[in-house]
């Protein structure tokens, strides 16, 4: 089984092409970036571009989720299980903001997407 891990070598281009897909002020050069690094490292380290792919967050998010749940036992009624859970996903998207992961402008400014 190989690692998704990008060799040392390798790890500080990947990040910097990476992060410069999140940079341009349109959706096409974003896209043209992708393209660029799938052609290019994409192709040394495939394990690496499913990483890009992933739905790590979403994942995390269910199991701050769960834990707060068990932690809590049993609930009152149904209300307070929805407040714990909007609390925990408010706290999660406080965390997100805090670090730029994507320039949702580029959205907005994309006529298919924002209609």
């Amino acid at each position: 089984m190989s690692s998704a891990r990008p060799p040392w070598r390798l790890r500080g281009r990947l990040g910097k092409q990476t992060s410069a897909i999140f940079e341009p002020p349109h959706l096409q050069d974003a896209r043209k970036r992708l393209e660029a690094l799938q052609e290019g490292l994409g192709r040394q380290m495939p394990e690496a571009m499913e990483c890009l792919r992933s739905t790590n967050g979403l994942e995390r998010l269910h199991s701050e989720v769960k834990r707060r749940i068990r932690s809590v036992g049993a609930f009152p009624d149904r209300a307070s299980a929805l407040r714990l859970i909007t609390a925990v996903a408010l706290e999660t998207t406080g965390v997100w903001d805090d670090r730029r992961y994507l320039d949702m402008s580029l959205l907005k400014s994309n006529p298919i997407i924002a209609a």
